[in-house]
């Protein structure tokens, strides 16, 4: 059940080059927008497509160690996945190297005049600083690079032994995963704060690198069942995802998407209700100038249609139907992203740049083939996960016809 086909292998093999090959050419390409375009455009668009696909290595890390605590079936099919993303997390730090050097750049809290003329900027440079700034970027790609290094060296070691220490191994990758999950929470808030929320400097929200945090699970749920639905429809996953199974992810998926809508319009609220100078700029710049128009997509597509979509249990468990929901929910996620993001850099204009389209096509090819590359190094299934045992058993079905593979 657990070997990969060779088949598999050639499919891996053919995307990883295309990745790199397209990626490169189009963060090449993006490279020319500093002289066809200029600079500042070119580091905004590389600082949104960063902070997307970052984003989906974040949530694979979350999912990552949420599996092995949780020790559900749901996390067996889809550990290898988030846990050859989260693997490329120290990659990311190299990618956020172009970050550090346009830092003067993209943070106006680097400019010597705003701080002079903003008293609630000044107040900050003891946080908001090059060096410091630095200094943390570099702790959180190391800190999250060991972090996945032990989760996979434990998969390794869990590979070599005989299957008289599965338990063993379980209570390892647990005991690592639950600990594991409370740093990259604190990870991510600081990480959130620096890269994200620091573009305005005077604005600012507890809530922020939450709500950004359950969009990048609900997005890499999302892209769980794409990713199972386009391998099982070709056959190559070589096993069957239980219709309860494919249940479960459609349910988590619902779930995240009603507490992301509860925890940014919660955040809406409060600050609205609050009507504070320093925070009600943020929010009336992504409501004007043309960028309501993605507020008004976000509510409805962000919510609405994917949660009354997912409301029938059938939908959840119809592959192709949910699967292509899933597609929408990623689609949805990079307009969020970019609706977080560049108010920060346009204010006063709604603008995209094909500079956007290039940055993301590149650092998205770069991502893939990394996570390519770390998935072809174990078993897709991990044969002595103990909860093999209980995935068979479901795929037996033990009489039950509501164990059956999930239907395409």
């Amino acid at each position: 059940m657990a070997e990969q086909t060779d088949q598999l292998r050639t499919t891996f093999d053919s995307v990883q080059k295309r990745a790199y090959i397209v990626g490169g050419a189009a963060l090449a390409l993006t490279v020319v927008g500093i002289a066809v375009s200029s600079t500042s455009q070119v580091l905004q668009s590389y600082l949104f497509a960063f902070l997307f696909f970052f984003g989906l290595s974040a949530g694979s890390m979350f999912l990552l160690t949420l599996q092995h605590i949780t020790s559900g079936v749901w996390g067996l099919i889809i550990r290898r996945f988030v846990e050859a993303a989260a693997l490329v997390i120290p990659w990311m730090g190299i990618l956020f190297i172009p970050i550090l050097l346009g830092i003067t750049v993209l943070y106006e809290w680097t400019d010597p005049v705003r701080i002079a003329e903003e008293h609630a900027i000044s107040a900050k440079v003891h946080f908001l600083n090059i060096p410091f700034f630095t200094i943390r970027a570099v702790l959180y790609f190391v800190s999250w690079g060991l972090l996945a290094r032990r989760l996979r060296s434990l998969s390794i070691q869990q590979e070599n032994a005989p299957m008289s220490e599965t338990e063993t191994f379980r209570d390892k990758l647990a005991t690592t995963g639950g600990p594991g999950l409370v740093a990259h929470v604190m990870l991510w808030t600081f990480a959130a704060t620096d890269w994200g929320m620091s573009l305005e400097p005077l604005w600012f929200s507890s809530m922020y690198p939450v709500g950004w945090m359950i969009g990048q699970v609900l997005t890499v749920f999302a892209l769980m069942i794409i990713v199972l639905w386009l391998l099982s429809k070709n056959n190559l996953l070589g096993y069957e995802i239980p219709v309860d199974r494919l249940h479960d992810l459609g349910k988590f998926t619902f779930a995240f998407t009603v507490l992301w809508t509860y925890l940014n319009y919660s955040q809406y609220l409060i600050i609205w209700s609050g009507n504070i100078p320093e925070e009600t700029p943020w929010f009336y710049e992504r409501t004007n100038y043309g960028w309501q128009y993605l507020a008004i997509a976000l509510i409805f597509g962000h919510f609405f249609l994917p949660f009354f979509l997912l409301l029938s249990r059938h939908t959840k468990r119809n592959f192709n139907v949910v699967a292509r929901i899933s597609m929408w929910i990623v689609f949805i996620e990079v307009v969020y992203v970019f609706w977080l993001i560049n108010p920060a850099f346009h204010k006063g204009a709604f603008q995209i740049h094909w500079t956007h389209v290039t940055a993301f096509i590149g650092i998205g090819g770069l991502w893939l083939a990394m996570v390519i590359r770390y998935l072809k190094q174990l078993p897709i299934l991990p044969p002595h996960d103990h909860r093999i045992p209980e995935l068979e058993a479901q795929l037996a079905g033990h009489g039950h016809s509501h164990h059956a593979p999930a239907q395409h």
